[in-house]
């Protein structure tokens, strides 16, 4: 019964119960030694403290045996009474063993241990015992002294007994309370199956040790639990899971499997999973794959996949060996997804990457790597190959004035047209805006005949191109200049290539556009030239070495009205050089912005010096302006701040904008006019009237002067068409309340014609040439015009 009962016990409860009766006994053992020691111990003082006594009175005792004086040895019995109390009896034995004295009541000598003791002790005389002193010693004292002592000290050990017992449940707690807590965290892993849960380690002790080994075991099963939930949630995922037996043979197939392929688990259930595409494969694939997997236990790779349909997708496909734990072969795990998405996501980037977005053609990027390769086949096969560079001819005005939409449709048909050409086998490219390459390979090895076949070819890009274009409603006709050189192996120089084929195609367009020009010699040596050039046109800008000429602009009386800026260049080797041999070349090289700045600056600074005498104070100086300077988004900004930065009035500054400049986009080009206007500069239309098309725009130009085109001056004696051009231009710019300047007059003919026409302002080699600024201000100094008639006036004569 009590065996049950101790059984149902908490391992508290029986902590404490053990405890308790350990101390209990623990005490009484330790309260009974005690005790037996405390009283053998007074027992054996008492003892020694007699002996000393009797030793003190042995020799009187003798000495009375010895006389036979018994009243000697009574008062001797007496004096050892009185010296020490509890003696109750003391007598003195003879050598016939009768008593010789005796003081005391004789019945204590028969008294128990516990009572009283007996002590004897021989009595000798010359080493010869002559008697007996027999003393009994009662313990009455004694027992009373030991038992206070004893009860104070059960006293003591009762309270500390107690003291321990109640300290038993805290020792007990440090003891169960970590035992408690990890039953208590089993018990909520149990209910609630967060293996996630740990218990906390109190101390190193068994109990540490048996809460790291739960710990350890919890980690164990929590890693279990997440791999099974892993597995259950992978099977349920968006790869298709495929597990064989050890001969790869299905057993089992997620959903996600049935929906990728289409096959149901019994449509595969004992087959081998790759066997099922095994004919869209490459033919030792299945071999590196059994091989990866027996020395790698693992493969990874693409396949093509088979739909139960029939149709096929691209897989990223992963093979996993399972083992036991005695490291045997128990499965194979085959998962893949449909990458489909994926690869068409890739094949679009390549595209992107390689390919122009509104053409489709290659880009500049691949033509390169599709160059590379051909110049590569070229040697090994011996064969030319030729590199077309084509530039559309005007397309800007196209895009500007009728918008970009049309200027991408027009793109577009090009493509188009140059893909119709050539073979499949060759390479159409656009490099960006309107400039394409093609690329033809595999042509004769005789050079003359590739050059031949290039020339054929390139005749029909030029036809082809040259056709009428059908935009939408607008009927656009187009040509091209067409530049192409021929290779024949890697030695050349890519970069090399493109270059030359650049120049051909420049020769063609200054040979008059709508044309085909190759790169040779003469080419080569033109484009080393351009090279040297612009090299020596960074330094002459650099340098300061280009310099303003001036050119008069006179009214009908022949005074000095204002002077044109003409820019020349002194070359070291090649002399004075005039624009139209370096402008193109800078616009060409993007430094025409930088030679645009400096002459805006440089008129600025002598309309200033000019404002302060009276000769010149009344002078317009007009500048040209490059449409490619024009053009800048921020031209106005730092026209107005060279123009702010000097004391001169702005209205004595004058632009003079080519047709093309206005015409390239006219809406922004007004724009801008019309700030400039604003801030009191006036702008000249030059070279008016060689466009037909600025008829049409002039009334909406903010102009303060147009000025007719030296061609038209130069006709005007011969051609009444061209009389009939100049007086339209003139009726028209005093209809608009706009000045007229006729350029190029070189003869008084021309003057006086003009003159009744109705013209303005006159500029020409008749009043003089251009010149440095120092002639310039000698002539005007001299006031050459002032005073002359414009009869007989020999204007060459007085300006050399």
């Amino acid at each position: 019964m009590f065996s049950k009962l101790k059984s149902k016990l908490s391992i508290y409860s029986k902590l404490r119960l053990i405890i308790t009766r350990v101390l209990v006994i623990s005490f009484l053992l330790l309260f009974i030694l005690l005790t037996v020691h405390n009283i053998y111990q007074s027992v054996q003082n008492e003892r020694k403290y007699i002996q000393v006594m009797s030793n003190l009175v042995i020799s009187d005792i003798s000495s009375a045996l010895a006389s036979n004086d018994a009243v000697e040895a009574t008062q001797t019995l007496k004096m050892l009474l009185t010296s020490f109390s509890p003696i109750i009896y003391a007598t003195i034995i003879d050598s016939n063993k009768q008593t010789f004295a005796s003081l005391g009541e004789a019945s204590a000598s028969d008294s128990q241990f516990w009572e009283a003791i007996n002590y004897k002790q021989s009595v000798f005389n010359d080493n010869i015992t002559i008697g007996e002193l027999n003393i009994t010693v009662s313990l009455s004292t004694l027992r009373a002294d030991i038992i206070a002592s004893l009860t104070i000290f059960a006293l003591a050990l009762t309270s500390t007994l107690f003291l321990a017992l109640f300290l038993i449940p805290n020792f007990a707690s440090t003891i169960v309370e970590p035992i408690k807590k990890l039953a208590e965290t089993a018990r909520i892993i149990t209910k609630t199956e967060k293996y996630g849960l740990r218990t906390e380690k109190y101390s190193d002790d068994e109990v540490g040790e048996l809460t790291d080994t739960v710990n350890e075991m919890l980690d164990l099963i929590e890693k279990r639990d997440s791999e099974l939930r892993i597995a259950a949630t992978a099977f349920n995922t968006q790869e298709a899971i495929v597990i064989t037996d050890t001969d790869r043979n299905i057993i089992r197939v997620n959903p996600a499997y049935t929906r990728i392929t289409g096959y149901e688990l019994a449509d595969v259930v004992g087959k081998n999973p790759l066997t099922l595409t095994a004919t869209l494969q490459e033919e030792d694939l299945f071999k590196t794959i059994d091989a990866d997997i027996s020395e790698n236990e693992f493969w990874k790779g693409e396949l093509i996949g088979l739909h139960k349909n029939g149709y096929r997708y691209p897989a990223d496909y992963m093979i996993t060996v399972v083992k036991n734990i005695g490291n045997e072969v128990t499965n194979y795990v085959m998962t893949f997804a449909d990458v489909s998405e994926r690869v068409a996501s890739e094949e679009k980037i390549r595209h992107l990457a390689f390919y122009d977005s509104l053409t489709q053609l290659p880009n500049r990027r691949l033509l390169l790597e599709r160059l590379k390769v051909a110049m590569k086949t070229s040697e090994r096969h011996n064969l030319f190959g030729a590199l077309f560079f084509l530039d559309l001819d005007k397309f800007k005005i196209l895009n500007d004035s009728k918008g970009h939409h049309y200027g991408d449709m027009l793109l577009i048909e090009v493509a188009t047209r140059l893909s119709d050409i050539i073979r499949a086998e060759d390479t159409v490219a656009r490099l960006g805006g309107d400039e394409f390459v093609v690329m033809i390979e595999r042509l004769d090895q005789n050079e003359m005949l590739a050059m031949n076949e290039a020339n054929t070819v390139g005749n029909k890009i030029v036809s082809a191109l040259n056709q009428p274009y059908s935009l939408d409603d607008f009927i656009y006709n187009s040509s091209s200049s067409v530049g192409v050189t021929l290779f024949h192996s890697d030695d050349s120089d890519i970069a090399t290539l493109l270059s030359q084929a650049d120049t051909a195609m420049y020769a063609a367009k200054n040979a008059g556009r709508n044309t085909l020009q190759f790169f040779g010699v003469e080419l080569q040596d033109a484009m080393q030239r351009r090279i040297s050039d612009e090299q020596a046109l960074r330094v002459a800008v650099g340098e300061q070495q280009l310099e303003l000429y001036y050119q008069i602009q006179v009214n009908n009386e022949g005074q000095a009205e204002g002077a044109e800026a003409l820019i020349r260049w002194h070359h070291p080797t090649r002399g004075l050089v005039l624009p139209s041999d370096f402008i193109p070349l800078a616009e060409e090289v993007h430094i025409i912005e930088d030679i645009g700045l400096w002459v805006i600056e440089t008129a600025c600074q002598k309309l200033e010096q000019w404002q302060q005498t009276d000769v010149t104070k009344h002078l317009i100086l007009s500048i040209n302006i490059s449409a490619l300077h024009f053009q800048k988004d921020d031209f106005v900004t730092k026209l107005l701040h060279i123009v702010k930065s000097y004391d001169i009035k702005p209205q004595k500054l004058n632009l003079e904008l080519t047709e093309t400049v206005v015409l390239e986009n006219i809406d922004i080009a007004i724009l801008k006019m019309k700030q400039i206007k604003v801030a009191g500069i006036t702008i000249s239309m030059d070279d008016f009237g060689t466009g037909y098309s600025s008829l049409n725009y002039v009334s909406r130009l903010p102009v303060d002067q147009i000025k007719i085109d030296r061609s038209f001056v130069s006709r005007s004696m011969d051609s009444e068409h061209d009389k009939l051009i100049i007086k339209m231009v003139i009726a028209l710019g005093h209809m608009l309340k706009i000045d007229v300047v006729a350029e190029g007059v070189e003869i008084e003919s021309q003057f006086i014609l003009l003159q009744e026409m109705g013209c303005d302002y006159y500029q020409g080699h008749y009043f003089g040439k251009p010149m440095p600024i120092l002639e310039l201000e000698l002539v005007l100094q001299n006031n050459y015009f002032s005073h002359m008639e414009i009869e007989g006036i020999d204007f060459k004569n007085s300006i050399t």
